[in-house]
């Protein structure tokens, strides 16, 4: 494609919405599609990068986005308001109403749920990532990870890869701009560390090297992670003075219980990263949890906020008379309307009327979503579906009450991307801020084409992770 042709597909709206989030990078995209080099632009070659860059495994959108400083500290904050009245609320009904908790969420492992929010519960602690997506209409949440193994922060581990390709640099070094991230992965880190040396403080231990657990669901990625470790390791030494040891183990038969504490054969653990499923822990290791020794990252009370059923929940607080004002605007603000799936009368735009009859009616103004789906699967768009195969989507979900919600659709401020193939074309952005604690904590974008099929954005369905430059 010529120059020419190229800059025509920057509209004035693409333009607009680029220019929004920072203006450089709205610079950027000019000077991309006035390089003909930009449509075969290359990363540097992975072969002589560490292993978690050459077994990354998800593809990259060569093309990094831009956000000021402002917007990414406003959509932070955003997320760690949402993601704190939501754990709220959670609490609550725990205390106080343990039936209703149970309408909207499923206990995963053999314990009754509410057992598992007995104790400490780790949420105040926990790591979570909010996927959202900027509208005309404003900053919206979609749903809502919450594991030890969240996935995004990876992209920044290609960084120095980014910076040194040509058509990259040469845009940074002419810009007289100065370019920085703010990737989760450092604060992550410092986040558990800073959990373990309160916990450690509390229990009286006289230890002064802090020890934590990585524990790897996957076998066949130990070495992987033992790699990044590494890293992360040699980082934090040079910036802290912290004594710090990582351990890595894959079965629940690596730990062992001994003086009250966790123990591998290396010695006492303060904490676990999980790389993985909860279950998967013996059970002294979250009764040590429970009972306020042992932080998880996460407990598998807080795995269970991930569950999508737990922003239907969110979304009816704005119609309850128990809602602040403040906490009713954050809501309509910024989460689009959801309800479990099931039969009966719903409350839509002052309106009452059967769920059935509304997602029929306003089929292109909706998504299903199974409350425990991963990756993608089994998410329905209704404007991408023909009217009979979105009647036997919402049958399926009425047919299983309470395992699927309905979620207003949300459309997105496009920009000007690079498809896998190297062609420039319109793309969906998901923007995910980290959240840990009560901290936002950086975040993540991926990209995907606006005409993909499905109309799912999700890296297990041909998304591209997009690394994010901050702008002054």
């Amino acid at each position: 494609m010529d120059k020419q042709s190229r800059l025509e597909l920057l509209t004035e709206t693409l333009a607009e919405n680029h220019f929004k989030l920072s203006p450089v990078g709205l610079d950027f995209i000019r000077y991309a599609l006035q390089n003909e080099e930009s449509e075969q632009a290359r990363l540097g070659d992975r072969d002589q990068q560490p292993v978690y860059v050459q077994n990354y495994p998800f593809e990259l959108q060569m093309l990094p986005l831009f956000l000021s400083h402002a917007k990414s500290q406003e959509w932070g904050q955003v997320a760690v308001d949402l993601f704190s009245l939501y754990k709220k609320l959670v609490q609550e009904l725990a205390r106080q109403d343990p039936v209703r908790l149970a309408q909207y969420f499923k206990s995963d492992c053999d314990e009754d749920l509410l057992t598992l929010f007995e104790g400490d519960t780790g949420l105040d602690y926990c790591l979570a990532r909010g996927d959202f997506m900027s509208t005309a209409e404003g900053f919206k949440l979609l749903e809502f990870n919450v594991s030890g193994n969240l996935g995004g922060w990876g992209i920044y581990l290609f960084e120095g890869m980014y910076r040194a390709q040509p058509l990259i640099k040469r845009f940074m070094e002419g810009s007289g701009q100065t370019f920085s991230t703010y990737g989760p992965l450092n604060e992550m880190v410092t986040h558990i560390l800073r959990v373990s040396a309160v916990y450690r403080r509390r229990l009286g231990f006289a230890d002064p090297r802090l020890h934590v657990g990585v524990f790897v669901e996957q076998p066949a990625r130990l070495a992987e992670a033992e790699d990044m470790i590494a890293r992360i390791k040699r980082q934090l030494l040079s910036q802290s003075s912290l004594a710090i040891d990582f351990t890595c183990c894959t079965h629940a038969d690596d730990l062992m219980l001994e003086e009250g504490a966790v123990f591998t054969k290396q010695g006492r653990l303060d904490s676990m990263l999980l790389f993985g499923r909860p279950q998967l822990l013996p059970e002294f290791v979250h009764q040590l949890s429970q009972q306020g020794r042992f932080p998880i990252f996460n407990t598998r009370s807080s795995t269970i906020l991930g569950q999508k059923s737990g922003l239907s929940l969110l979304s009816e607080h704005a119609q309850s008379p128990q809602a602040s004002d403040e906490e009713r605007q954050l809501i309509n603000k910024h989460l689009p309307w959801t309800r479990l799936v099931r039969p009966g009368t719903i409350v839509y735009q002052g309106v009452e009327q059967e769920l059935l009859e509304l997602l029929l009616q306003r089929q292109d103004g909706f998504v299903i979503k199974p409350i425990d789906g991963l990756q993608g699967r089994e998410v329905s768009v209704g404007n991408r579906l023909d009217a009979a195969s979105w009647r036997a989507v919402v049958d399926q979900a009425l047919a299983r009450p309470g395992q699927y919600i309905a979620q207003e659709l949300c459309v997105a401020e496009r920009l000007l991307a690079r498809n896998p193939a190297g062609a420039f074309e319109e793309h969906d952005v998901i923007w995910a801020p980290f959240v840990f604690g009560g901290q936002f904590a950086g975040s993540c974008a991926r990209t995907s084409p606006s005409n993909n099929e499905t109309g799912v954005i999700n890296a297990h369905r041909g998304a591209t992770d997009a690394i994010t430059f901050l702008t002054a």
